[in-house]
């Protein structure tokens, strides 16, 4: 992106931050947009299903990554006519909302609330952080949840392109050595590095160190749970023929109440660090500033471009 460009959308961001209510804007947008309703759908046979689904094997990554591969580098496992098929559906998608870009732009919204209530050190002020971040955190995952149906969209339709041999060597593993793997996010405790990037070395290192170590205990038993409901998800995508679009929402939701837990205890993790750490900081209000106008920076960057009607949406013109 040209430097120009990137000045200019960060004028507009910084106008809809402290002029305009952007959340009440991005809800607006989600509701002009939405795929599908939050509603959860009951599928069908659901609980055989979902038996069959666990006692699957792991494929230790996602399904794109294969998607991907077979439309790219590894195509001439595809006949032609397969090629021009997923070649159509790849280019629609791109035509359509990036969800996975203006979700990145709420979550890093949910950041900066999450920084200030670290920061704070007046009870009420905090307390008002908290609740705008609980609100962000909440729409983050109502846009998380978009795109999930969004991408579920897409892959169904790219594995509709593939024929029956085609799906088995997927599945069972044949074509493994054709990718890859990705698990995507592990949910390691990383507060206390996040913390350490973002404000340099604690003023406190021992109270830094014990606050750190008692959180990171507190988050084991939450990576457990995690670990199982990710691990669900990924056998879910390669038992696509097992399966509709009411189920794979059933099972999102489960996933979704194993990952807001993550939230909550990283955005408290960060608080206690802080407070531990760098209470008697005379900088930490202007570190904190420096960092979260890092953050609204790298975000326009990275998603600036891909994003530019959601972002001229958190912040209409007068």
């Amino acid at each position: 992106m040209r430097i120009t460009s990137l000045i200019c959308l960060l004028a507009v961001f910084a106008t809809s931050v402290n002029a305009d209510n952007p959340l009440n804007h991005a809800k607006l947008f989600l509701d002009q947009n939405r795929l599908v309703d939050d509603a959860e759908s009951r599928s069908v046979g659901g609980d055989v299903i979902r038996k069959r689904i666990a006692a699957s094997r792991d494929p230790e990554t996602k399904l794109h990554v294969f998607l991907f591969a077979l439309a790219g580098r590894h195509s001439a496992q595809l006949d032609p006519s397969q090629r021009l098929q997923t070649e159509k559906i790849i280019a629609d998608r791109r035509a359509a909302v990036n969800w996975h870009d203006v979700r990145n732009i709420v979550r890093v919204h949910a950041q900066i609330q999450m920084w200030n209530y670290a920061a704070s050190s007046n009870a009420t002020e905090a307390a008002q952080h908290l609740d705008r971040w609980n609100e962000w955190t909440d729409l983050r995952i109502a846009y998380m949840f978009q795109e999930f149906v969004a991408r579920e969209r897409f892959q169904r339709a790219m594995w509709d392109t593939f024929d029956e041999s085609q799906r088995a060597k997927i599945v069972s593993g044949q074509w493994d050595h054709l990718v890859k793997k990705n698990v995507g996010h592990g949910r390691l405790f990383s507060a206390d590095k996040q913390v350490r990037r973002a404000l340099g070395p604690p003023v406190d290192a021992r109270a830094f160190q014990q606050k750190s170590d008692s959180r990171r205990q507190l988050w084991e038993p939450m990576l457990a749970t995690y670990r199982a409901a990710a691990k669900f998800e990924r056998q879910r995508e390669f038992a696509m023929d097992l399966y509709d679009e009411p189920f794979a929402i059933e099972a999102w939701h489960d996933y979704a109440a194993a990952f807001r837990p993550f939230a909550e205890a990283e955005c408290h993790s960060i608080r206690e660090i802080v407070q531990a750490g760098y209470a008697d900081d005379a900088k930490l209000t202007e570190k904190i500033t420096q960092h979260t106008s890092e953050l609204y920076s790298q975000m326009l960057e990275k998603y600036g471009e891909s994003s530019k009607a959601f972002l001229q949406h958190l912040s209409p013109a007068p």
